[in-house]
């Protein structure tokens, strides 16, 4: 009954329908895998901006909170961004 559910009207195309999930299932692995690498990358990417931006401004950051350092990254890094900043 359950493989009438899946569309398999019978046994002997129970090998094809097997054969069918596993290509998807090959598909969508491959699918996350680069979106993993993508997310990685945009990590990698803004990480890198909020060290470069750290580097060249004027002031020590031993001398502020992580509070305030949490707040200059947000609005350094963040709120800078442009609608093409983010389409990587």
């Amino acid at each position: 009954m359950l493989l009438v559910s899946r569309g398999v009207q019978d046994e002997s195309l129970l090998e094809e329908h097997l054969e069918q999930c596993k290509v998807t299932k090959r598909k969508l692995k491959n699918e996350l895998q680069s979106l993993d690498e993508k997310l990685e990358s945009i990590k990698q990417s803004r990480q890198n901006k909020i060290l470069t931006t750290l580097n060249q401004e004027d002031f020590q950051l031993d001398e502020m909170t992580q509070e305030e350092i949490s707040v200059f990254i947000t609005y350094s890094c963040y709120k800078r961004e442009t609608p093409s900043d983010n389409n990587g």
